[in-house]
């Protein structure tokens, strides 16, 4: 099976008569989605990625980062790289297109949240040595813990070669019911989202998600999300790579392994929750394991 796209040239569509070597996990609103024939789910998505992989004509940046030397006052360049990743994303204008080169071996850690903006981004390893790994902070509030989080209101944000650790937290406070991950897909005026994953490592910790998809301001477009050559590290029962709402995702997994370190023999679907559930308390809005 090809390797999709690492980014956002060239996405190959879907076809709806050829699709013995992709397995869809499709979530979203049954009546609007998921109760299509195959043929107007596939076209449904196609449309998406249109607009998810279309590349916008305002920018082409490359920056460096280095979390350890590095500098916010620097340029971004490989001789002067910058600290954090906020002020790399954010020295991309909104809809703009960039890669931003994480030094290898290092570990990024998100200190606020950022909006992605209609950005289209690809965080990428620079040099040689094991991936960067990009993280986040951990707050305690009165009852709960909350994540700083990229907020991916419209765009698209491709992690290649990049790992990502969902923090270890051994207080006693549960996890927001919101602000509990990593990436949060968001309404925006900027349409459909996509994140992807590319020959990396994504490594789940108590009870928090790699993804949210809350309904914040009425929930984002459409979601794309592709996973390939990525290994998913289970640490609890309780994490999950996704937490999706009423608005239609379409999930792409390709080559993955699943290393479960629980008691709970943890599958795939298992990874996944739907908000949205039945009075049998099964999710209403997710169909999982379709091959379609």
């Amino acid at each position: 099976m090809p390797r999709p796209s690492p980014f956002i040239e060239d996405q190959t569509p879907l076809d709806a008569n050829n699709l013995n070597e992709r397995t869809v996990y499709a979530i979203g609103d049954l009546d609007a989605l998921l109760t299509q024939n195959k043929t107007n789910l596939v076209a449904a998505i196609n449309e998406n990625l249109e607009s998810i992989y279309a590349l916008p004509n305002k920018w082409n940046a490359t920056f460096y980062l280095d979390p350890i030397s590095g500098s916010d006052d620097n340029p971004g360049t490989g001789d002067a790289p910058f600290l954090t990743v906020e002020k790399a994303i954010e020295s991309i204008p909104p809809g703009g297109i960039g890669t931003i080169y994480l030094k290898a071996a290092t570990t990024c850690l998100i200190n606020k949240n950022i909006a992605l903006r209609g950005r289209r981004i690809k965080l990428a390893k620079w040099g040689t040595g094991d991936n960067p790994i990009v993280t986040t902070t951990v707050s305690e509030g009165t009852d709960t813990v909350v994540l700083n989080y990229i907020g991916v209101d419209g765009g698209h944000i491709n992690f290649d070669k990049v790992d990502l650790l969902l923090p270890e937290y051994d207080g006693d406070k549960p996890a927001h019911s919101t602000y509990n991950s990593l990436l949060i897909p968001r309404y925006n005026s900027y349409g459909a989202v996509g994140i992807s994953f590319h020959y990396n490592k994504i490594i789940l910790n108590r009870d928090f998600k790699l993804i949210n998809g809350f309904n914040y301001g009425g929930g984002y477009d459409f979601l794309v999300s592709q996973f390939w050559g990525t290994e998913i590290v289970v640490n609890s029962a309780n994490a999950r790579l996704l937490q999706a709402h009423y608005s239609p995702t379409a999930l792409y997994f390709g080559a993955i392994t699943i290393t479960d370190n629980t008691d709970s023999n943890i599958s795939l679907p298992d990874l996944i929750d739907g908000i949205s559930r039945n009075s049998d308390g099964t999710p209403r809005n997710v169909l999982a394991n379709v091959s379609l």
